[in-house]
C-alpha cells in the first residue's frame, strides 16, 4: 500500500454491510475508500453502491472480475462462511490484502488454503472477532475457566439477535 487512502474492495453487499459496515467505511474515509463491490445480488450490491458512493464501474457480480477489474490495496470479505476460503484465495492471487469477517473458514483444510495462497502472495490477512473483548466474552471466559462447568474441551454459540448499540 503506498501514501494515502487505502483502495478499499467489498466482496459480499449483505444486510451486515449495509447497516453495521458502511457506517465504518464512511467514518474512515479519510483513511480508506470503498472503490468497488462485488456481490451477485444485484439488488444488494446497488444499496451499498449508494450508500457508498460507488461508481456503477465499481460494481461486479464477482469478485474475479472485481480483483482483475480495478487497482485494490485491501478488500473486505463479509459473504457467507463457505465462500471465505475461495474469495481470499482469489484476493491472496491478485496481491490484495485481506481483511475478512469471522469464521476464517468453514473447515481446517480451507483454513490452510487460505494460509498457504497469502503466504505465496506475500500479502497481510486477519480476521475480525468485533466482540472477542466485549464484556459478555470476558463473562463467559471468566465462567468457563472456573470450575461451574467442569472440564470445558469445546464449546459455540450462536446468536439468532443483533447485538445491543454500543456493545
Amino acid at each position: 500500500m503506498g501514501a494515502g487512502r487505502i483502495r478499499l474492495g467489498l466482496i459480499g453487499c449483505g444486510g451486515i454491510v449495509r447497516s453495521v459496515h458502511a457506517r465504518a467505511y464512511l467514518a474512515a474515509s479519510d483513511a480508506a475508500t470503498v472503490v468497488a463491490i462485488a456481490d451477485p445480488d444485484a439488488e444488494g450490491r446497488a444499496a451499498a453502491a449508494t450508500l457508498l458512493a460507488v461508481p456503477a464501474d465499481g460494481s461486479y457480480e464477482n469478485c474475479e472480475d472485481m480483483l482483475a477489474g480495478v487497482d485494490l490495496d485491501a478488500v473486505c470479505i463479509a459473504t457467507p462462511h463457505h465462500l471465505h476460503r475461495q474469495h481470499a484465495v482469489a484476493a491472496a492471487s491478485a496481491g490484495v490484502d485481506i481483511i475478512s469477517e469471522k469464521p476464517m473458514s468453514a473447515t481446517l483444510e480451507e483454513a490452510d488454503a487460505i494460509i498457504a495462497a497469502v503466504r505465496a502472495a506475500g500479502v497481510r490477512y486477519t480476521v475480525v472477532h468485533n466482540l472477542l473483548w466485549s464484556n459478555a466474552m470476558r463473562e463467559g471466559i471468566r465462567l468457563a475457566r472456573g470450575e461451574q462447568f467442569g472440564d470445558v474441551t469445546w464449546g459455540r454459540a450462536q446468536s439468532v439477535f443483533r447485538k445491543a448499540e454500543g456493545l
